[in-house]
């Protein structure tokens, strides 16, 4: 079994490392194979392509036990922890975020988080809609692993230019603001604004 678990490693270690240095659309089966130094039938005993490669990468490497961080309600520790899982591999994760398309990069990070807030809902055996039937645990947890994932993607995008601390910061900050809060922030008169708008219906 160890062994297995150590093929496995060994695979994502070699996808992440190829990944450093091209896009993964560039990435082939057979490279990764041989960079972790196995033949190629035997990445199939692991994983099916290369994008359960990234889901891998992501729910192992990139979210690891955030898990723990969610349920206990510590969003900015999640953030924080998150950026620097990141850091120690910034080419990787700059290449990955240039993945589009169907498999996007993106789309499966925010799968991935959905699913952690789902299994944290799911360990109530009484979760249930809220008042509104339409908002589900389901949309809950997609609402809020779109605006993290979202966050991430732009920070990565812009060359991971602040810390992961200044990233949880700017977290809570949008988080916790309305749109009429953040016009004012900006120097905004958000009331002759509502004002102008309500003249042009």
């Amino acid at each position: 079994m160890a062994g297995n678990t150590d093929t496995k490693e060994a695979l994502i270690d070699a996808f992440i490392e190829l990944g450093s240095h091209k896009t993964l659309d560039k990435i082939t089966i057979g490279e990764i194979a041989d960079k972790a130094g196995v033949i190629r039938s035997t990445f199939y005993n692991h994983f099916h392509d290369k994008y359960e490669v990234i889901e891998a990468v992501i729910r192992d490497r990139l979210l690891g036990r955030v898990d723990v961080l969610i349920e206990n309600g510590m969003l900015y520790e999640t953030i924080v922890v998150i950026g620097r899982n990141i850091l120690p591999h910034k080419e990787f994760y700059k290449n990955a975020g240039k993945l589009k398309g169907q498999n996007s990069f993106e789309s499966i990070v925010e799968e991935c988080v959905a699913d952690i807030v789902m299994e944290f809902f799911m360990k109530d055996p009484d979760v249930h809609h809220a008042r509104n039937p339409w908002i589900t645990p389901r949309r809950i947890a997609g609402f809020y692993a779109h605006i993290m994932t979202y966050i991430f993607m732009l920070w990565i995008e812009a060359d991971m230019a602040v810390s992961p601390e200044d990233m949880a910061e700017i977290y809570k900050y949008l988080e916790g603001k309305s749109l009429i809060d953040a016009f004012r922030d900006m120097g905004v008169d958000a009331e002759e604004w509502v004002w102008k708008q309500d003249k042009l219906k």
